[in-house]
């Protein structure tokens, strides 16, 4: 005979579930661990392009010092867009548009096994994806499609205070620089990231002169990128790397060779 068991003597009823409340609780624990663990993803992928982008310029530094020493101490042309206009010394051949402007021909690409695009742009440089977009459809416009540029600074009275070799588009003025004429180098900017395209963090003209258009670096007109969380990448003369402010660019104490 089986026994009965009183529902006084089994305690209160088990619960059959949670209540709105402990629900809404829980779901409100787990959003706010998901938001955690997604801003530390992001956090994390953006230190991930930063520090992909300071071993690019280090490359990309170190390319330009083996050139110059194979050079008699000679610096490369920037490859300016129209100022000088397509040299064979330039630094980067981005004009593909032009005849014999092979990017794998461009003056530093020996010293860096060969020409690897990605090695010229920064990985969190998106930018160049709508210039690329863009280009498709204005092939004649030859959008720079690179992070990078070079320091080439105006001339001030005939002398070359930047950090390229000048020579004019006729090729009847050359000013080489040489690499041993910059005073405190290790001060002295090399290479930039400068700004893509107007977006988020990118303000300006798209495909404009306020954003990256060629492999020169203007300082008076080409603002650098707050990329990386409001710094951009630089390479400086003496080959090291560093994360600085778009207004370090402005200084002509960081970027005039000749102080």
């Amino acid at each position: 005979m089986k026994r009965r068991v009183s529902v006084e003597k089994l305690g209160k009823p088990l619960r059959g579930g949670f209540s709105l409340t402990e629900l809404l609780v829980t779901i409100a624990i787990i959003t706010i661990l998901a938001g955690l663990i997604l801003a530390a993803v992001v956090l994390s992928k953006k230190k991930g392009e930063q520090a992909g982008c300071l071993n690019n310029l280090r490359q990309l530094g170190m390319a330009f010092v083996l050139y110059h020493d194979d050079y008699e101490d000679k610096m490369p042309t920037p490859g300016s867009k129209k100022w000088m206009g397509p040299q064979p010394e330039d630094w980067i051949h981005w004009q593909t548009g032009s005849p014999m402007r092979d990017p794998s021909k461009s003056s530093i690409a020996p010293f860096i096994s060969g020409f690897n695009a990605k090695v010229f742009r920064c990985p969190g440089d998106k930018d160049y994806l709508a210039r690329e977009e863009f280009g498709k459809l204005h092939p004649l416009m030859n959008l720079y499609l690179y992070s990078y540029t070079m320091n080439m600074a105006d001339l001030v009275k005939g002398k070359n205070v930047g950090m390229a070799t000048y020579i004019s588009p006729d090729r009847k003025t050359n000013l080489p620089f040489t690499a041993s004429s910059i005073l405190n180098p290790s001060a002295k900017i090399l290479l930039v990231e400068e700004k893509g395209t107007k977006g988020k963090e990118e303000e300006g003209n798209p495909f404009g002169q306020e954003c990256i258009n060629d492999g020169r670096w203007l300082p008076s007109n080409d603002p650098l990128t707050p990329r990386h969380s409001g710094k951009a990448s630089i390479a400086f003369a003496d080959g090291h790397m560093d994360l600085k402010p778009p207004a370090f660019g402005k200084d002509p104490l960081n970027y005039r060779s000749d102080n």
